[in-house]
């Protein structure tokens, strides 16, 4: 019997999802930088495996195929990441196409917006999220309480209220909740709260909750403006700075 996921009609369609950059995406990215080629196939030839790419770019540059690692994004697109750097330089310095015998290639070094496209952030919204314990004061802990889409810019150095206080990009409001739950791992110690407290459960394997209401403070409305019947060429919505202007509550019917 065939498993029900196989059938793409029965599963949904579309995700998104916004991640933070973390240091290992920025190594992955200095690293690719550094030794990554996009070699794009060129004429009617057939698509060539990888196994005779990386042995035509290894005879080509005198190094082991080893040395190449190859992968297809698209038809008729590769992907190579070598291991020493010069030898990308190499690469990138040949004037015209690269010509492995009767095949021809373009290069382009990697970049990370290859094949991106422009994903606009309208409103950058300043929230306060109250129920946030101390100790979880941190973007990575309160990230799960935003939708997939936002991103988190940082936290308000502010700290005169009892809220945790963060400005963050989205593209629709709405997809800010208004209140949430947060469980946060506990420690694994030897002297667990629920020795002395056995009524309390198993912290390790339910982690308690903390009822945490998400408080909508203001919006910077970055969406651009129709020009106004009077021709004037001033940004709309924005003061003589050009800058946008904080967008009042009532506006967002809160």
């Amino acid at each position: 019997m065939e498993a029900p996921a196989a059938d793409a009609s029965s599963r949904r369609g579309l995700v998104g999802a916004t991640a933070r950059r973390s240091f290992t995406q920025a190594e992955a990215e200095r690293r690719l930088c550094r030794n990554g080629v996009i070699a794009v196939l060129l004429g009617t030839c057939p698509v060539l495996e990888l196994v005779d790419v990386k042995r035509g770019m290894a005879i080509w540059f005198k190094v082991n195929e080893d040395a190449i690692k190859a992968s297809i994004r698209v038809t008729g697109e590769y992907f190579l990441v070598l291991d020493d750097a010069q030898v990308r330089h190499e690469a990138l310095r040949i004037q015209g196409l690269l010509h492995l015998g009767r095949v021809s290639f373009s290069q382009s070094p990697w970049s990370r917006f290859r094949r991106a496209t422009v994903a606009k952030m309208r409103y950058k919204v300043h929230v306060c999220l109250e129920g946030v314990p101390e100790h979880g004061w941190d973007v990575e802990t309160v990230t799960p309480l935003f939708d997939r889409s936002n991103i988190i810019e940082g936290m308000d150095p502010e700290d005169e209220t009892g809220c945790l206080r963060l400005w963050v990009w989205m593209d629709d409001v709405t997809t800010l909740r208004t209140r949430g739950q947060l469980q946060m791992e506990e420690p694994r110690e030897v002297d667990s709260p629920n020795m002395d407290y056995p009524e309390l459960g198993m912290f390790e394997e339910v982690p308690p909750r903390h009822n945490v209401l998400i408080h909508l403070d203001r919006v910077v409305d970055f969406s651009p403006r129709p020009d106004s019947s009077s021709g004037s060429h001033d940004s709309g919505g924005s003061d003589i700075s050009g800058l946008p202007l904080m967008c009042p509550l009532s506006r967002l019917g809160q």
